[in-house]
């Protein structure tokens, strides 16, 4: 009886385990498919990072919160794709070591729709990813 429960209670480890590390493995995906998307906008490498204990992405030196409150969003304006961040509720978007910078508007330009919906369909991920865990 004790080798029966002595089972289970390895194999809902196991379990458990397996588990954390995809969710690990989906979030560094979801991470380097963003860098992807960043790439093919500007040409160069732009640094992107999951900040768990703060909930927030922070691309380049820009950190952008994946509360619900902030809202993203693409659009087509004079014939540009861009995904817009609009952020509510004291939430903002800041820079790394420069504790003025907050700002509660951003825009990235990115070189197709597909590319700007991938990359919403992505944050929504992270966010819903991080929220899990």
């Amino acid at each position: 009886m004790k080798r029966i429960f002595l089972a289970i209670g390895i194999l809902v480890l196991l379990v458990l385990l397996a588990g954390q590390g995809f969710g690990q493995s989906r979030v560094q995906d979801d991470v380097a498919r963003l860098q992807a998307l960043l790439v093919q906008a500007s040409g160069k490498p732009t640094p992107v990072q999951v900040l768990e204990k703060e909930a927030a992405v922070q691309i380049s030196e820009y950190v952008f919160p994946l509360a619900e409150t902030t809202l993203v969003r693409y659009e087509k304006e004079r014939g540009t794709y861009a995904v817009k961040f609009f952020l509510q509720n004291g939430t903002a978007i800041t820079r790394v070591g420069d504790s003025s910078f907050r700002r509660a508007f951003w825009s990235i330009e990115l070189p197709s729709k597909q590319a700007c919906q991938e990359f919403v369909a992505l944050f929504d991920q992270l966010r819903t990813d991080l929220r899990k865990s």
